[in-house]
């Protein structure tokens, strides 16, 4: 699950500062998760975040960090099956191109 705030960090320090509305923000973050994101069980040597919660990480080009946690109860929706929240969108610095 992709929450606003994945989103909206996205919008900021992601490669496509210009989409400002949040659902093709979205739209986009979810196909370059799909297209180039590797899931890993430890971060790149340079992400400084807190790594307590987070069950694995999506890095994205090696320059761009989702930490993933298993979700609170209430924190889905009952007809949302996936246990994961994606909890914030890290880019390095100097991340954008």
């Amino acid at each position: 699950m992709l929450s606003d705030h994945v989103v909206d960090r996205f919008r900021e320090r992601g490669p496509a500062p210009a989409l400002s509305a949040r659902e093709p923000a979205t739209l986009a973050l979810r196909q370059l998760i799909a297209e180039r994101g590797q899931v890993r069980d430890r971060p790149p040597g340079w992400f400084r975040g807190r790594r307590a919660g987070s069950a694995f990480f999506v890095v994205i080009d090696g320059r761009y960090v989702i930490p993933v946690a298993t979700a609170r109860p209430g924190q889905l929706a009952r007809r949302q099956m996936r246990p994961y929240v994606a909890t914030t969108f890290v880019a390095r610095r100097g991340g954008r191109r």
